[in-house]
C-alpha cells in the first residue's frame, strides 16, 4: 500500500495516532520525502509513505530524505530496497520522543548493597557470574556513546560495581549462592523487609526492563543523553533510565535518532525542563523527556560511528556537539 500525504504527516498532532501505528501493520514501512516540491503547480511539501507485506510481522522501518522527485522515484522503483538518499541534511519536521521511543527506570533492586558487586566482591564471595546479570549502575558508567562488551570491560576492570546479583533455578543449588542467600541482614545479608524486596513474588529476583536499546542519566549539570546499548543482556539499575524504541531499528537509525537528542534545539529545550538542586545537578523526570520534540534526522550508514564522535566531543564539554 502507498499513500501520497501533506508533510504535516511528519509533525501534526492529529496524524499522530496514525505514525505510531501504521508502521506495525507492515512487514516493512518506508517513509520518502523530496528536498523539491514533487507537484510543479503545488509549492507545499508532501510525502509518500510505502507499506510492504500487510498484517505480517514488522522487521524494519526507513526514512529517507531524496535531493529530488528523479531520486526518490529511482528508490520507489527498487519495491522492497530503497536506494541511499544521494544528499543527507535536515529532514525537515519534529517529533517529540514520546513517539519514537519509552523511557522507564532501571531494576530497582530495594537494597544496592546486597544485590550490586564489582568483580572483586563477587569472585571474594565466589558467586558465579552465571548468577549474575552485567548493570550498568551509576551515571558515570556511561562513558560513551554506545556501551559494548570493552567498555563494561573497562568499568569491570576499574572496580565499580557492574554486576547484579539475579540467580536463576539453574543456579540456585551453588554452594555459594546459597551461603550468600542465607546470610543474616547484619552479616551483609539482604533486608528482606524493605519495601521493593518484600513486595516481590521472589524476592532475589529484580525485575528488569524487557528490551533495553539505551541508557539515559536523569541527573547531571551536561544534562541527558542517550548512550545506546551494544552488549547483549546488559540493563541497568534504577540509578539510570532505560530507553526502548517503539520499533525494532538498525543500529544506524538508532544512532541518528539519538544525535537528534543531542541537537541545539533540544539542549535549549532542556534547559526549562530540569529541577536544579543545590549542588548544581539537574534532574529530569522521565515524563519531561518524553516531551521533548527531536528534530527529524537523516538515517544514513556510518551514522553509528559519528554519533559516538558526538558523545566524545560532548562529554569534555562541547557546547553543541550537533554542529560539529
Amino acid at each position: 500500500m502507498a499513500f501520497l500525504l501533506p508533510a504535516a504527516w511528519d509533525y501534526a498532532d492529529y496524524a499522530r495516532s496514525l505514525r505510531i501505528a501504521l508502521p506495525s501493520a507492515f512487514r516493512e514501512f518506508h517513509v520518502h520525502r523530496s528536498s523539491e516540491p514533487l507537484f510543479q503547480s503545488v509549492r507545499d511539501g508532501c510525502v509518500i509513505v510505502v507499506g510492504i507485506g500487510y498484517r505480517e510481522p514488522h522487521l524494519s522501518s526507513t526514512r529517507i530524505e531524496h535531493a529530488s522527485a528523479v531520486h526518490l522515484e529511482q528508490s520507489l522503483g527498487q519495491t522492497g530496497r530503497p536506494i541511499q538518499p544521494v544528499r543527507t541534511g535536515a529532514a525537515g519536521g519534529t517529533v517529540q520522543l514520546g513517539e519514537v521511543a519509552d523511557i522507564r527506570l532501571g531494576g530497582v533492586t530495594g537494597d544496592a548493597n546486597y544485590f550490586l558487586f564489582s568483580d572483586q566482591k563477587r569472585s571474594t564471595l565466589g558467586i558465579p557470574t552465571r548468577a549474575c546479570t552485567p548493570v550498568l549502575s551509576r551515571a558515570s558508567h556511561l562513558i560513551a556513546g554506545a556501551i559494548g562488551r570493552r567498555e563494561w570491560e573497562r568499568l569491570r576492570e576499574a572496580g565499580e560495581r557492574v554486576w547484579l546479583f539475579r540467580p536463576n533455578k539453574a543456579v540456585l543449588a551453588d554452594p555459594a549462592v546459597q551461603a550468600y542467600m542465607r546470610l543474616d541482614r547484619e552479616d551483609g545479608g539482604c533486608n528482606r523487609s524493605a519495601y521493593k524486596v518484600l513486595s516481590r513474588s521472589v524476592w532475589y529476583t529484580t525485575p528488569l526492563p524487557a528490551r533495553v536499546d539505551g541508557f539515559i542519566s536523569g541527573m547531571g549539570i551536561q544534562g541527558p543523553w542517550i548512550s545506546l546499548r551494544l552488549m547483549r543482556g546488559l540493563t541497568a539499575t534504577n540509578t539510570l533510565y532505560v530507553l526502548s524504541f517503539k520499533q525494532r531499528l538498525s543500529l544506524d537509525t538508532r544512532a541518528a535518532w539519538a544525535s537528534a537528542f543531542l541537537s541545539p534545539e533540544v539542549r535549549e529545550e532542556l534547559r526549562g525542563l530540569g529541577r536544579v538542586y543545590p549542588d548544581g545537578l539537574v534532574k529530569y523526570e522521565p515524563g519531561d523527556l518524553l516531551r521533548v520534540r527531536l528534530p527529524y534526522p537523516c538515517f544514513r550508514s556510518g551514522a553509528m560511528q559519528r554519533y559516538k564522535a558526538l558523545v566524545a566531543s560532548f562529554l569534555v564539554g562541547s557546547k553543541s556537539p550537533a554542529e560539529t
